[in-house]
């Protein structure tokens, strides 16, 4: 509790003070108090108005712990969060990390201006930025991603996520945004892109090796290339994926009046299974030449 002197010099003063109430709870009180003056000038009296005002200062103590823990979330975060005054048409606020995430210090943030601001923006997003920023709607965030140039040239990829405040008139007060780098996300999507368009255009590289190779595996003999016997090819994969595999079909001549047929599977689809089906195809003609059994020619050609 303050001394009398603001009381003596002006008369009338206010006071804020704790006051013991029964064994164990102190009460805010606010006491005004004023002098009253004699006839010849002389104070004679002091009248005062006491009220209780607790239940206002517990929640001025709540507010501002609940301020002191907000602002300690702004000041640690990683990310840029920032406030801009439609009035002023400048940044109000912006937090500490802005530096780290957008490259520009603290000081030269607040003083950008919107124009500013938008020249650093890549020129291939600048219009998609504005388009963004001049279809808020209040009540619904939005969330822009965009390249845009730092304090040393460099250009960032930025995410914003903006919310829109308007006053009572739905006249736009202020624009929230919160900015993260993903600069680094960025570049490892680039990365993923690019991996998977070389790794398309090595399966259509050897999905064309593999059809050419089966191809040459259902070759259609000439019609009168052996008289008496008509051949017709016609190859049905179980399902797309399996059209190019180790599926095949052969016939030649081994000797006078013999003519084999072969119909051979292996396992699997691809580079790898039509290369080693060929490899067995030829295989088995070159042992038809020298045995006729087919036990013996299979277990050569499985051995070999």
């Amino acid at each position: 509790m303050s001394d009398n002197s603001e009381l003596q010099t002006i008369g009338e003063t206010e006071i804020e003070y704790r006051e013991l109430v029964g064994n164990s709870e102190y009460r805010w009180l606010a006491n005004r108090m004023a002098l009253g003056y004699g006839s010849e000038g002389i104070p004679v009296y002091r009248r005062g108005a006491i009220r209780d005002f607790t239940e206002r200062k517990l929640i001025e103590d709540q507010l501002r712990q609940s301020e002191e823990r907000f602002r300690s979330v702004l000041e640690n975060s990683v990310d840029c969060i920032y406030r801009y005054n439609y009035h002023t048409q400048q940044y109000d606020y912006a937090s500490p990390s802005c530096h780290d995430t957008v490259g520009f210090s603290l000081e030269e943030f607040l003083n950008l201006t919107l124009d500013d601001a938008m020249y650093t923006i890549h020129p291939d997003d600048r219009d998609r930025v504005k388009s963004s920023f001049g279809s808020l709607r209040p009540g619904v965030g939005t969330e822009i991603e965009y390249r845009q140039r730092d304090d040393e040239g460099n250009y960032r990829w930025l995410s914003n996520h903006l919310t829109l405040i308007v006053d009572e008139g739905g006249w736009p007060l202020y624009r929230y945004g919160n900015i993260r780098n993903i600069t680094e996300r960025k570049r490892v999507e680039q990365e993923l892109q690019q991996l998977e368009a070389e790794r398309a255009n090595l399966a259509a590289r050897q999905i064309k090796i593999s059809e050419t190779v089966q191809r040459s595996l259902l070759l259609t003999p000439a019609p009168d290339a052996y008289p008496g016997i008509l051949t017709y090819p016609h190859y049905q994969p179980a399902f797309d994926e399996a059209l190019v595999g180790g599926d095949f079909y052969d016939i030649y001549p081994i000797a006078d009046g013999l003519i084999a047929f072969v119909v051979g599977d292996a396992a699997g689809k691809g580079v790898a299974a039509a290369t080693y089906t060929a490899e067995v195809k030829f295989a088995l003609r070159a042992y038809m030449k020298e045995c006729l059994r087919p036990h013996s020619i299979i277990t050569a050609s499985v051995s070999a």
